[in-house]
């Protein structure tokens, strides 16, 4: 009798162990009365406030321990927002959604050019809004990247109220704009893996023309004599445009045209191991090495040692990203880099990267005049913590506040030559922060497309745009390409691309991990 009432007991149904690491992560972050640990809208905005107010308390007497938390808080909001992130399906396809990025295309030469009368037009961006919402009763398609760029875009709403004259800050505002609205526009219209695709060729194609344009319109440095008279022979042709009058900083045009490179590389890396590839496929890997050649080669003649130092770390995260012999090959040179560097000393290395990127800076060509520089960035920091001086106005503020000593006070500085720095000058301690979740964000997103995807090609995308923000970032340790210039239109879309692939992918993970608990 008892072994037959053993046998009719019912089994207690056991529960479900999920092997992904975030469902690990996430049943870890409990509270003391043992409830899950949650991160919403208003938990992350509460977050950013106290980062925020602990590292504007501290710029004053400890300015590296600000920034330092700064940036750590800032990368942990955008982490924890992008794993407790809600992603829900678009409510419509219509094809009517496709008139944003148009509206977006038609407006942005009143963006990139923008005037005191032409600011009027800037009220078409509503349009945008306006749209979406009518088509599908919201106003933004929700990515984990909203509420960091809407964080953003309300540090340059207070700027204005900083900035000492709106006509000098209106470039680099109108740049940031039309950023946002391209990243929306992308967003709310790109649905579908084959429109990814399509996105992505033309974003590769954007990265092309990038490239020609610099061919015909970039300043060109002489700091190596065999590159020097390759540039000097080329013609130029695109002058007097508004803010490059004399022509395009070759840093600049170098700190663009990186984040493309790892893109081309992962792409064609991912096409090559194809054996069994198709006359399409071999087509396409044909047209991408034209691509690479095209784009790495304006990155050498830009001869911008910053790019080029950007670049190479940035293909080195992609190949030890890519497989454990690459791993091990990032090792050895991360070894022989330190090596290096306790071998001929930090300021040796220093004025040798220095003397290779202040050619055309206006900023003396050694490590004292970039330590100069970041040290008046710390002081305007310091005095301007809650708002930022505003945008593009340090380089008439640091010659009457904080006048530099290396550097001729004739001379045009455009940035603080730092991108994090250049940040919290521009839109204050919080507007950095909300930066940095950003960063965090779309770096989070590209890891968990790589980490949950089923195409191949997704998967490549995403470390190859995830390598190629590594790399702007590393150029961005002495340069910076500013928030709100015009070449930072295409970060704009790699964020863009890295949310859509991060929405497609969650919804399929989810859908799949349903049909296993059924």
């Amino acid at each position: 009798m008892l072994s037959q009432a053993r046998k009719t007991e019912p089994r207690k149904p056991q529960r479900r162990i999920s092997s992904s690491r975030s469902l690990w992560f996430k049943s870890k972050l409990t509270f003391f009365q043992g409830k899950p640990f949650r991160f919403g809208m208003v938990d992350a905005v509460l977050w950013w406030v106290l980062i925020s107010l602990a590292a504007i308390s501290l710029i004053g007497d400890h300015p590296y321990l600000a920034l330092s938390t700064a940036i750590l808080g800032g990368s942990l909001v955008g982490v924890l927002t992008t794993i407790y992130a809600n992603c829900r399906p678009p409510v419509s396809r219509s094809w009517v959604l496709w008139a944003e990025p148009a509206l977006v295309l038609l407006l942005s030469p009143l963006f990139l050019f923008p005037t005191p009368k032409r600011s009027v037009f800037f009220l078409g961006l509503a349009l945008l809004l306006a749209l979406h919402f009518a088509i599908t009763r919201r106003l933004v398609e929700p990515t984990p990247a909203l509420l960091p760029l809407s964080l953003l875009l309300l540090m340059v709403l207070i700027s204005l109220y900083a900035t000492y004259d709106l006509h000098q800050s209106l470039p680099k505002v109108a740049g940031i704009l039309l950023g946002a609205a391209a990243f929306i526009a992308i967003v709310d219209s790109i649905l579908k893996q084959r429109h990814v695709a399509l996105m992505l060729a033309a974003f590769l194609l954007g990265g092309v023309a990038l490239a020609f344009i610099g061919l015909l319109g970039t300043q060109w440095a002489t700091k190596v004599a065999i590159l020097a008279k390759i540039t000097s022979r080329l013609p130029a042709v695109i002058r007097g445009l508004q803010g490059a009058e004399e022509g395009f900083q070759p840093n600049g045009v170098a700190g663009g045209l990186i984040l493309f490179i790892p893109l081309q590389v992962a792409l064609a890396y991912r096409l090559m191991r194809n054996a069994s590839a198709r006359k399409p496929e071999r087509r396409l890997f044909v047209a991408l090495l034209a691509t690479l050649l095209i784009t790495g080669g304006v990155v050498i003649l830009t001869q911008s040692r910053g790019g080029w130092l950007g670049l190479a770390i940035g293909l080195l995260v992609l190949l030890a990203w890519s497989s454990r012999g690459g791993r091990w090959f990032g090792g050895i040179v991360a070894l022989a880099g330190i090596a290096a560097v306790v071998w001929l000393g930090p300021r040796k290395i220093g004025d040798s990267i220095m003397s290779g990127i202040g050619g055309t800076s206006g900023v003396g060509s050694s490590i004292d005049g970039r330590l100069e520089v970041w040290n008046r960035a710390i002081y305007g920091i310091s005095d301007f913590p809650f708002t930022g001086m505003g945008m593009n106005t340090f380089r008439k503020v640091v010659h009457v506040l904080y006048p530099l000593f290396l550097t001729s006070p004739d001379t045009d500085i455009a940035h603080c030559h730092n991108q994090l720095l250049q940040t919290a000058l521009d839109l204050g301690i919080p507007g950095l922060v909300a930066y940095v979740a950003l960063l965090a964000t779309a770096i989070s997103m590209g890891i968990f497309v790589w980490r949950h995807s089923k195409e191949a090609w997704i998967r490549c995308s995403a470390q190859g745009l995830v390598c190629g923000i590594v790399a702007q970032q590393v150029f961005g340790i002495t340069d910076a390409i500013a928030l709100g210039a015009k070449v930072g239109i295409f970060s704009w879309i790699a964020l863009g691309l890295l949310a859509i692939m991060h929405r497609l992918t969650k919804l399929n993970h989810e859908d799949q991990k349903d049909l296993k608990e059924t």
